[in-house]
């Protein structure tokens, strides 16, 4: 049985037993919010994945007919003195202090609180896509599906709730078609598509462009479907629209004679990243963008032959540095990722690998390397002539990954001098005469206030000394130049 027919009949047997679906705790705090603020519905992206069988969002949006003024002051009197303002307006946020999800339920006043005589299915018919237009009436029903939106969720379709007028009404919404499209793997009604296609997002507050591009750009995209509908995306007028600077990459070769445009390398390098290792300073979302934008200032380095022909690039680092800068700007990003995107593009052009002094020099100047080096071995992997191998590439990325470990470990493991015990003080602690085992314990002492600088204080300095004695009874065994790890 595919996961297809287990959602379908999921879908089927769900609305009457919904509530149970739910863990003891959210049952009780709905039906608290219930009798607070009733009568409430459950709708969006918790109630979808609810019909699947699927209780694990960390978010449940529901939507009341009460003002949001007086569901506010009716929580607080309740009980709930966290409910705060939402960043989006007509909402209020519930914090929930746990680690299961979920973590936040979020209260809209239907309609917008527009017109208070409208009813959940008006508000229903003002949402973007037919599977999130589906609202359940807590805590018994009914399932209320205006638009058949649980169809769509069996036949895993993606449809506007009013076609070409959605996207007209929130040109977002265009945008958060594709989101759509890709992160529930759905097929798009081809009329839709093609209405959201030809969206103009000039009216579009930058911030909110950003924003739902963010979530796009924040998905798996390891998939085939996804990655065909990301490159579809940037086909279209509505693509063009929101990079209007990456359009122009499409009229020229990656390289010379080359069949791939630049275009489509950035979007490959962009979809041949991996995530980012616990430890590393940057995140997959920032390492995406600035793969995108990496090579917006090839064009200006182009070179030609007497054909017209491109036969070569020059430098065009610092052209790609100003014309990332403008987007980054235009987008409303804020400063600090500004800043580490655009210091990942400026070394986009060095030798991969590169040499040990400039990789000194790059963690000296507090440059995400990993992050670097990430993109420099997607680019090496999309890219189609010329390239080495995988497992070559894969060899160097993790020979370069074990170095600047080992750079970054020299460069904060604090010298004998820079404890704040001496030598002296140690021979005194110890009560031992002068031997190996001192620069052996001062090694253990380096690495040991590694892991936390505030270590290296006289008084947790001897404790550990101490530590270190009952694991070294005899300090005659200790050999010279032998090291120890803490």
């Amino acid at each position: 049985m595919s996961l297809l027919e287990i959602d379908k009949r999921a879908i089927r047997i769900m609305p009457s037993a919904l509530r149970n679906g739910f863990s003891p705790f959210v049952q009780n705090l709905l039906d608290d919010l219930h009798w607070i603020v009733g009568p409430i519905y459950m709708v969006g992206g918790g109630l979808r994945d609810s019909l699947r069988h699927r209780f694990t969002a960390h978010e449940l949006d529901l939507v009341v007919l009460k003002p949001l003024d007086e569901a506010r002051e009716l929580l607080q009197k309740a009980g709930y003195p966290a409910v705060v303002q939402g960043q989006r307006p007509n909402t209020l946020i519930l914090p929930l202090k746990r680690q299961e999800p979920p973590n936040t339920i979020n209260l809209s006043c239907c309609c917008g609180g527009v017109k208070a005589e409208r009813g959940i299915e008006e508000d229903l018919r003002h949402r973007d896509i037919t599977v999130n237009a589906i609202a359940y009436c807590w805590p018994d029903g009914p399932l209320i599906d205006p638009f058949n939106g649980v169809k769509d969720l069996e036949e895993n379709r993606i449809r506007l709730v009013n076609g070409e007028e959605t996207v007209r009404e929130d040109p977002l919404r265009a945008l958060r078609f594709f989101r759509f499209i890709i992160q529930l793997a759905g097929e798009p009604d081809p009329e839709d598509l093609y209405a959201a296609a030809h969206t103009t997002l000039y009216q579009i507050q930058p911030e909110l462009l950003r924003g739902e591009t963010d979530r796009i750009l924040s998905l798996p995209l390891r998939d085939k479907h996804s990655q065909h509908y990301i490159f579809e995306l940037f086909k279209t007028p509505l693509g063009k629209d929101l990079l209007p600077e990456f359009a122009p990459l499409k009229a020229f070769p990656e390289q010379p004679n080359s069949k791939e445009s630049v275009w489509e390398n950035a979007l490959n390098t962009m979809l041949k990243l991996t995530p980012p290792q616990s430890g590393e300073e940057i995140s997959l979302l920032d390492l995406r963008w600035a793969a995108l934008l990496h090579q917006l200032g090839k064009p200006a380095s182009a070179r030609w032959d007497e054909n017209g022909l491109v036969n070569g690039y020059g430098i065009h680092r610092d052209h790609s540095v100003r014309r990332s800068a403008r987007v980054l700007q235009r987008l409303a990003f804020t400063k600090r990722r500004q800043r580490r995107i655009l210091t990942m593009i400026q070394f986009m052009e060095m030798p991969f690998p590169p040499s040990e002094r400039v990789l000194r020099r790059m963690i000296n100047q507090n440059v995400p390397v990993e992050g670097v080096f990430r993109l420099l071995r997607a680019k090496a992997e999309a890219t189609q002539s010329n390239s080495p191998n995988e497992e070559q590439i894969q060899e160097t990325f993790q020979n370069l990954m074990r170095r600047c470990k080992q750079i970054r470990e020299r460069l904060n493991t604090p010298a004998p001098e820079e404890l704040n015990l001496t030598g002296g003080d140690l021979i005194d602690l110890v009560r031992g005469e002068p031997g190996p085992w001192i620069q052996q314990l001062q090694h253990h002492l380096a690495l040991w206030i590694q892991k936390d600088p505030r270590r290296n204080n006289p008084e947790r300095l001897s404790e550990e000394v101490q530590n270190w004695v009952v694991n070294h009874p005899s300090l005659d065994d200790i050999a010279p130049g032998s090291r120890s790890s803490c």
